[in-house]
């Protein structure tokens, strides 16, 4: 980008943020945040963090409690995005969390520290990731978190803690889809021997699903891991 695009390119950014200055006066929304990573995209780290100090602004604004804790969520994540930020994005998620608690429906606030605990998961909070997924009341919502946290852990070379945190997963459909998808994490980091013991195990799993339309979902993707570890197996 030379100098006169570079001119042109903040003075359209200026205008977005004007734009996104007035909107929210009328409704509050991610404007800022969109902004935001399409600055760091685009190397502008700086402006990049102005937009993000307004989106701040935004969110301490906002009275609903769904909306309020969303935004900052992807905040949290944003200031990850930037770089060394990650005590930032820690005391963001905390203000999330604080008001989640106050989220009415219980469906809504399952996923909201659903998405909570995933995000200090990733930046290897594991016990507190565990205590906020203990809010958790559906067990949708349950499967769904001991099968993430168990596929980052898997991502991070902590096998064991991935099997034992996978072990509380009770649902046939879950624990197959936990077993899918370590046999893909395996495959990606060469260990093809595990891989296809993973999805051996994600079979056997499958073949007790009672319900014929999620079983033939999960034989698809069964279908397509094998056809993959078949490619690497060929000479």
């Amino acid at each position: 980008m030379n100098q006169r695009e570079n001119v042109e390119f903040l003075e359209i950014i200026k205008e977005s943020l004007k734009v996104a200055s007035d909107l929210k006066d009328k409704y509050p929304d991610d404007s800022y945040i969109k902004i935001s990573r399409f600055l760091i995209n685009k190397g502008k780290n700086e402006e990049s963090r102005e937009a993000i100090k307004e989106s701040l602004k935004v969110a301490s604004e906002i009275t609903d409690a769904l909306d309020k804790s969303r935004i900052y969520l992807e905040i949290s994540k944003v200031l990850l995005e930037q770089g060394q930020k990650k005590k930032e994005s820690l005391e963001v998620i905390k203000e999330s969390l604080k008001v989640a608690s106050q989220i009415r429906y219980a469906f809504d606030k399952s996923r909201t520290y659903l998405e909570i605990s995933k995000i200090l998961m990733e930046q290897g909070k594991k016990d507190e990731s565990l205590k906020v997924a203990s809010e958790i009341t559906d067990n949708e919502g349950k499967s769904e978190y001991y099968l993430e946290i168990s596929k980052i852990l898997m991502e991070q070379g902590k096998k064991d803690e991935s099997l034992k945190v996978a072990s509380e997963i009770t649902d046939n459909e879950g624990k197959s889809e936990y077993y899918l998808e370590i046999s893909k994490i395996l495959m990606e980091q060469g260990k093809n021997e595990e891989s296809r013991e993973a999805i051996k195990e994600s079979l056997k799993v499958a073949s007790q699903i009672t319900d014929a339309l999620v079983k033939s979902r999960i034989y698809l993707e069964i279908s397509k891991i094998l056809m993959e570890q078949g490619k690497k197996r060929s000479p």
